[in-house]
């Protein structure tokens, strides 16, 4: 294994190599060209046609840089995060659903870890990735296993033309440091973007400690962490049509396992590696684009110095053809090859293999009227898994200059495969386990209007209902999964946006607002209280209010979240309180001919609300953070 992802690291290192200006003088490949190629290859929304889509604002991503995306995914969308602490392990919940019933994706590519079927989003910083989409709903027709909740995308942009060089560093409470810094050069032949980040902190905050008599202030421990992080993005001409991209990431990071409020004397430690390598070759023609891409995902966790390794090979190939002005469609392929190395499956290595074939179709049979359909058929060698397809459509009730108001519509059926933990277990695991099925549909409705201002609002209701949900519980004397739950999720989604002058000024308001009711409907024996009651931690309201405004070189940013009331026990008897939270954001920018000086100040938790994502894990109060981040830029070169 170690000889394997040596000769891999060595043949990327060469491919980038291979980038370099010397051996591509003579290649004619303008920068529109690869943003064109590179959009055909995201499938985040082409045939995702009726599915509520949110792509954030970048600059929301920028302002919120030393972050997390668990930070920017609770303070600014729909999804709830459950985070055991400042810094620590970071899981989703996405319309009613468990962590593993989202997706995310990497260049297409699913980097979920194959034995838990879930991310940690800790894990995944903005600085090296400035780009995030989110699908809400049902996506397994596009992207495969676990999309039941929602899918989300990230990855870095390309670089404008020309050469630039930035470098940040930020200081905050609790001895934070951030210190990030890129690199980029593009021009009509190639671009390559480097990217790096160190992030760490002591994280020694003060909390309110509700677990013990009296409910003291103490100072929370071993809870330091620190985050090395580096990214590559980089693509050349190759022909008059082709296309070679290069992508990748690493990420090296080393905390302390912050203990809950009633444990002393923790000394848990947690080191986390994450390789991720993409290559990918397309081919754009005028009716027909195709590609074959190869990616390797590597993971590693060392809990306490028990260490489980896991590494996929992913092989993918796409063809996508346009039929006629009103008619297009693709056929994919891939292929995966999945191993685990870890202490508690029986023989230590297990490996398995993994195929899907999906096709979609986009129809425009009239201006006023888009349809798509989608089709995936996964295979894999334990069991079998079920056909999932799905339809959309959207129509345009009304269109002018300045107003647009549509109607989407989309059903469509999910599924998740087990993980490698809820099979190979020991002890434990379960063999005859079979694949989490799903059915769901929604509906929504989409209006804009103004022209000096601005108001775009969308809402949608949806339902879902999910068979085989797989719940761990206990068989002796030990624990094990099972094909237990039927959850029935159904939940309105709403976000609006207001965007007008004040005097010199410009102002937006964003707002957003989930109801969402997650409720078992099953039984696993007589005693089982959690029958028609709501899924653990899962709020039934979450709202949030982002107001952004810019004067000249100011910018002045006040972000307010409303996380509801979460039930954490099962029979829904013990709960942990809502809680809101209020951070800060001003920015200026300072031009100096071809250099751009900005800097920062931030408030976090502006009203010192003492809250917890998860019981008895703390987190911090009020807490700052400066910053500065300098860039060079010269679109000249």
């Amino acid at each position: 294994m170690v000889y394997a992802k040596t000769s891999i690291i060595v043949s990327f290192i060469w491919s980038v190599t291979c980038l370099s200006p010397a051996t591509l003088f003579g290649q004619e490949l303008p920068v529109n060209e690869l943003n064109e190629v590179e959009i055909r290859g995201n499938r985040m929304s082409e045939y995702a046609v009726g599915a509520k889509t949110t792509i954030t604002d970048s600059a929301i991503i920028v302002t919120n840089q030393p972050a997390s995306l668990a930070d920017l995914l609770n303070d600014y969308t729909s999804a709830h995060i459950k985070s055991h602490g400042n810094g620590m392990l970071s899981s989703i919940s996405f319309r009613g659903t468990g962590p593993e019933h989202t997706a995310v994706l990497w260049h297409g590519v699913n980097i979920g870890y194959p034995m838990l079927g879930q991310s940690d989003f800790s894990l995944i910083p903005l600085a090296l990735n400035d780009q995030l989409q989110i699908q809400h709903g049902t996506g397994s027709s596009l992207y495969g296993t676990g999309a039941l909740g929602g899918t989300i995308a990230v990855g870095s942009t390309q670089p404008a033309k020309g050469l630039k060089f930035g470098i940040s560093q930020w200081a905050g409470s609790f001895a934070t440091f951030n210190t990030h810094a890129n690199a980029s050069y593009a021009n009509n032949r190639y671009f390559i973007k480097l990217l790096a980040t160190r992030d760490q902190s002591e994280n020694n905050f003060t909390f309110t400690n509700t677990t013990k008599l009296g409910m003291p202030t103490e100072t929370q421990e071993n809870a330091a962490y620190e985050r090395l992080g580096f990214g590559l993005e980089s693509g050349v001409k190759l022909g008059a049509k082709g296309q070679l991209l290069i992508s990748g990431q690493f990420l090296d990071m080393d905390r302390q396992v912050q203990p809950s409020m009633n444990v002393s004397d923790a000394d848990d430690f947690q080191l986390d590696k994450n390789l991720r390598l993409r290559t990918r070759y397309a081919v754009n023609g005028s009716a027909t684009n195709w590609y074959v891409q190869y990616a390797y995902i590597d993971d590693e966790i060392n809990y306490n110095g028990g260490i489980t390794q896991s590494n996929q090979h992913v092989w993918r190939s796409e063809i996508d053809h346009r039929f006629t002005s009103g008619l297009k469609g693709s056929l994919a392929v891939d292929h995966s090859l999945v191993g685990v190395s870890a202490e508690f499956y029986q023989g230590h290595d297990v490996s398995e293999t993994r195929t899907n074939i999906w096709m979609s179709l986009l129809a425009y049979p009239k201006p006023w009227l888009m349809l798509s359909a989608n089709l995936r058929q996964a295979f894999h060698p334990v069991y079998k898994a079920p056909l999932s397809p799905s339809l959309g459509a959207e129509f345009v009730l009304r269109e002018s200059n300045y107003s647009t108001h549509r109607i989407s519509l989309m059903a469509a059926r999910g599924f998740r495969i087990p993980t490698l933990n809820e099979l190979y277990w020991e002890p434990g695991g379960n063999l005859d386990l079979i694949p989490e099925d799903s059915y769901s549909a929604e509906l929504g409705y989409h209006g804009e209007s103004g022209e000096q201002v601005k108001f775009n609002y969308d809402i949608t209701g949806y339902r879902m209902w999910v068979t085989n949900w797989i719940l761990w519980r206990p068989n002796g004397s030990f624990w094990s999964p099972e094909n237990l739950r039927e959850v029935d999720v159904y939940g309105l989604e709403t976000s609006a946006e207001i965007t007008h002058g004040l005097g010199l000024a410009r102002i937006s308001w964003q707002g957003n607002y989930a109801y969402t009711k997650s409720i078992n409907r099953t039984a696993t024996d007589q005693f089982d209280r959690s029958v028609d009651k709501q899924l653990t931690y899962t709020p039934i309201h979450k709202g949030g209010l982002t107001v952004t405004s810019s004067l000249k070189t100011w910018t002045f940013l006040v972000n307010n979240v409303v996380i509801g009331e979460r039930f954490i026990t099962a029979d829904n008897e013990n709960s942990l309180p809502a809680y809101t939270l209020v951070n800060l954001r001003l920015a200026k920018e300072v031009r100096m001919n071809r250099y751009n000086l900005n800097i920062h100040a931030s408030v976090n938790n502006l009203l010192n609300t003492s809250y917890q994502s998860v019981a008895n894990r703390a987190m911090p109060g009020i807490n700052y953070q400066i910053g500065i981040n300098l860039n060079f830029i010269n679109p000249e070169l």
